[in-house]
């Protein structure tokens, strides 16, 4: 096993996977775009804040992997509705697994962790319950929009 050398953290694949699933957990309807676009009602953009991982002092100890996500929504106009820090941490033991396997398993900890502190964020936070409730109200107010006759028709 190699302690010293380097270790890929697969940081981007794991974030990816889950936040797909947390978005879809909290939002009624999710497009997943490769950049951001003027389209739909919000975008959430994730910001990778940290990745702090631990070095024990004996090839046996405890190592641990912490990954910070800033999420920033914004509005179809591109004004902030919500900024989060949203943390995740993964550890393992040395000595047990390969460097590569402890490197995947920390990090799929960790995000799986980080996702579930952000949906808390996100599903407690009231400037999202607001944004909503105010798309809800747009939506509503078109759909009886539309429904009413025009005046050329009467």
């Amino acid at each position: 096993m190699d302690l010293i050398g380097k270790v890929q953290m697969p940081v981007g694949e794991s974030l990816c996977a889950n936040a797909e699933a947390l978005v879809r957990g909290v939002f009624d309807e999710v497009e997943i775009l490769a950049a951001a676009s003027g389209s739909g009602d919000a975008v959430l953009a994730a910001r990778l804040d940290a990745l702090v991982r631990s070095r024990p002092i004996t090839g046996y100890g405890s190592q641990s992997t912490l990954v910070r996500v800033e999420w920033t929504l914004l509005d179809s106009r591109g004004d902030v509705v919500w900024i989060g820090t949203a943390t995740g941490e993964g550890s393992s033991d040395m000595g047990v697994w390969n460097a590569e396997e402890m490197a995947t398993r920390q990090m799929r900890d960790a995000t799986v962790e980080l996702v579930r502190d952000s949906f808390q964020q996100m599903t407690a936070a009231p400037s999202i319950d607001l944004f909503a409730e105010q798309l809800r109200a747009r939506e509503a107010a078109d759909a009886e929009e539309e429904s009413q006759p025009d005046d050329e028709e009467q």
